[in-house]
């Protein structure tokens, strides 16, 4: 039943899925955004899908750095969702303000013990 709804519906449902590795070591780490249609997208460092995510993947590109520890990864990410037009405040997470519906954003930087 809910299969049909992706392929044979009159607007058939876009997903978009992000899969990551995360391992020990980050040279390991591995990350996937696979398309609605099956086209599957190695990325690195770090991913944005849904709604607004070439916006939110501009504004990562732009702040984004080689070596950010978690902290500081989270702390780019959020501005990037948020946007100029609003900050999105560290500790929110369960707020409205700083969850879509449809916009994500992940990053590979330091999920390791430093």
């Amino acid at each position: 039943m809910l299969g049909t709804i992706f392929t044979h519906e009159m607007k058939p449902m876009e997903v978009e899925i992000l899969v990551a590795e995360v391992g020990l070591a980050a040279e390991g780490d591995q990350m996937f955004h696979i398309l609605y249609d099956g086209t599957v997208m190695d990325e690195r460092d770090y991913a944005a899908i849904g709604g607004d995510a070439e916006t939110i993947s501009t504004r990562l590109a732009e702040t984004w750095t080689e070596g950010l520890d978690r902290a500081a990864a989270i702390a780019v990410g959020m501005k990037a969702l948020g946007g100029p037009e609003r900050e999105i405040a560290l500790g929110s997470s369960r707020s409205s303000s700083c969850r879509g519906p449809t916009d994500g954003a992940a990053s590979t930087a330091s999920p390791h013990p430093t």
